[in-house]
């Protein structure tokens, strides 16, 4: 027995760590006044340890079972001297063990963060207590739910993915028609009393927990194993498959570029059923929305919800649910001795997973909210909408950032779900990374300022350039990603060549990400610190020159504009070095000001525009 639960525990345990970590920053809100203001980056990193809690939890529920039918080890398990009940109690004994304790971390993770951030206010007596029993009560409402059903649906789906999507939508589905009911028969009660719409959830989780613990441990053991998947994930039901479109998948004697594609799109139909139980919560709750418009608020926050999470589960499996099956199947050394070079391979396969992820990550959560949009914007619509549509290009930009990762994940690791998972704590620990970069550029910064004032001296440019125009920031930005990615492609391309990863290769590949990251945001703050730099020492020698100037105060004093060469602002002696590559051959403008300024003590003064023309045709200009 003791050999058994280590063996249940060795797989549960790199899952139990990432949400562990994850857990572990929330106390890290304590450094900071208001972490959920203005700042994406801080919102996302102190909003993955709840959502790393309740991901772990269903994980944990299906990674039991879903590994067994992964390596294909159940059938050598269910042949062992052994009752089915042992087997089932011990299994479920280790995921409880694990989801207890891992409870426990983020419920004292929690307390430390309420403790220590200061912007946090004690509530009124009442108000904290029903808080405090509601967040008790509906966190265990939910651990029995997914700890309950998540054997239950592992064993329908015969996968881990299929558990964890399943179980996910029984438990939205459960909780949209409890809150039906609520609203239906006991409207009243609930605007004045919040207690029974916790107490009811609390006793619907645990009659949902109990009665599919009892399933599934009936399911368990009358299971009979009598084929051989071809797939070891989450597959389509043979009735919903149309027999032309089989067909149409299936390899063909010839064309070898077509049949790569063809084993690529059957490799990823995990993610297509995954968007079949996205499509049907989709519609459950469109349909509850059409019977009560009058809480249009609450489904356009249920519709969001399912939104985000379907978007998030296909951008982490996406890039790795294919290399994650061919290992699992034991192909992925095979395939690499076919005729087709390893190098096409890679991109087929990069090529049709990125083809899903737009598909199904993005095309088909559009089409659902556009065809309600004549009702609600909700979804992509509503960041369609936007005008300037910045929402919409910041989450693509972070879905093909996290689909990177994910496929650079899966070329180091053997396993779908750990793959997910280290792509998703790659992309935590990217975050302070970019943080600590940045603020260490803001402190020591400006190392740049020399290269940038000879760029600007020798092309004669405004000194502003680099400020003035937006197109230099995104331009950087992209260079930046550009590096990055074409570093992780270039690393995943190096691992795919190899029929078996090594075990330190993710851990280098990681830290080899990290430095690459933290150089290229240092250097991209330091840049945009060292340019703000140039126009003061610029400007301010070309003032001091103009103020040695002999007639300057005459032609001021004139009101009329007047020219002045390089040579004669060079001969006063107050020019720099850089000021005076930068001014060759150039000439300048004084131009009176329109109207007359007031200065603090209510005199009017003049202040004239100097805008100096440069030989290349630019020209800069300021007020003096």
């Amino acid at each position: 027995m003791r050999t058994r639960a280590l063996k249940e525990l060795r797989l549960l345990r790199f899952p139990w760590l990432v949400a562990a970590i994850a857990s572990s920053l929330l106390p890290l809100q304590s450094w900071f006044d208001n972490p959920f203001g203005d700042n994406f980056a801080l919102t996302f990193l102190f909003g993955a340890g709840p959502f790393a809690f309740v991901a772990s939890v269903v994980l944990l529920g299906a990674l039991s079972f879903g590994t067994e039918f992964q390596h294909g080890t159940l059938q050598f398990l269910l042949s062992q001297p052994l009752r089915r009940r042992q087997v089932w109690t011990e299994k479920l004994l280790t995921m409880g063990l694990a989801v207890a304790t891992l409870a426990i971390v983020y419920g004292l993770m929690l307390l430390m963060a309420k403790q220590l951030t200061p912007w946090w206010k004690p509530l009124a007596p009442e108000t904290a207590i029903f808080t405090v029993v509601q967040t008790l009560w509906l966190g265990t409402a939910f651990t029995l739910a997914a700890v309950g059903s998540a054997g239950f649906w592992t064993l329908i789906a015969r996968s881990t993915l299929g558990g964890i999507a399943f179980s996910f939508a029984a438990m939205s589905l459960g909780t949209l028609a409890v809150d039906s009911v609520l609203e239906r028969f006991f409207e009243a009660t609930l605007l004045s009393d919040g207690w029974l719409r916790v107490t009811s959830l609390m006793v619907a989780g645990a009659t949902y927990s109990g009665v599919f613990l009892w399933l599934g441990w009936r399911k368990f053991t009358r299971l009979e194993i009598r084929d051989v998947t071809v797939s070891k994930s989450l597959t389509l039901p043979e009735w919903v498959t149309f027999r032309k479109l089989a067909m149409l998948l299936r390899c063909q004697p010839t064309g070898s570029l077509r049949n790569l594609l063809r084993k690529e799109v059957c490799l990823q139909k995990p993610i297509l059923t995954i968007a079949a139980v996205f499509v049907v919560c989709w519609l459950v709750t469109l349909g509850l929305f059409a019977l009560q418009p009058a809480r249009a608020e609450l489904w356009n926050g249920i519709l969001n919800g399912l939104t985000v999470v379907h978007v998030t589960i296909v951008v982490l499996l996406a890039g790795c649910v294919s290399l994650g099956e061919e290992k699992a199947l034991g192909l992925a050394a095979w395939h690499l001795t076919q005729p087709v070079s390893v190098r096409r391979q890679w991109f087929v396969k990069l090529a049709v997973s990125a083809g899903v992820l737009v598909i199904v990550g993005v095309v088909l959560p559009w089409l659902l909210a556009w065809s309600i949009s004549f009702k609600t914007r909700v979804g992509f619509a509503y960041l369609v909408a936007d005008r300037e549509r910045i929402g919409l290009y910041v989450t693509l930009l972070v879905m093909a950032a996290v689909f990177i990762l994910s496929f650079w994940s899966a070329s180091h690791i053997e396993n779908t779900v750990h793959a997910a998972l280290a792509a998703l704590l790659v992309c935590v620990a990217i975050i302070p990374t970019v943080m600590f970069a940045n603020s260490l550029a803001a402190d020591f910064g400006g190392l740049q300022t020399g290269l940038i004032s000879w760029l600007i001296a020798q092309f004669q440019l405004p000194p502003d350039v680099f400020l003035r125009s937006p197109g230099w920031v995104a331009l950087g930005t992209y260079y930046v990603l550009l590096a990055i990615v074409l570093m992780l492609l270039a690393q995943s391309l190096a691992r795919f060549r190899r029929a078996r990863p090594q075990g330190t290769a993710l851990l280098q590949s990681a830290i080899v990400l990290l430095a690459l990251v933290f150089a290229g945001t240092f250097w991209w703050s330091d840049f945009a610190k060292s340019a703000q730099r140039q126009v003061g020492p610029l400007t301010y020698s070309l003032i001091s020159a103009l103020v040695a100037l002999p007639p300057a105060k005459t032609m001021m004093d004139s009101g009329q504009p007047c020219v002045v060469s390089a040579q004669e602002l060079e001969q006063t002696g107050m020019l720099s070095a850089p000021a005076k590559v930068w001014l060759r051959n150039a000439q300048l403008t004084y131009a009176p000001p329109q109207r007359a300024s007031q200065s603090p003590n209510g005199q009017a003064r003049s202040r004239p525009t100097v805008t100096v023309h440069f030989p290349n045709g630019r020209e800069y200009s300021w007020s003096w």
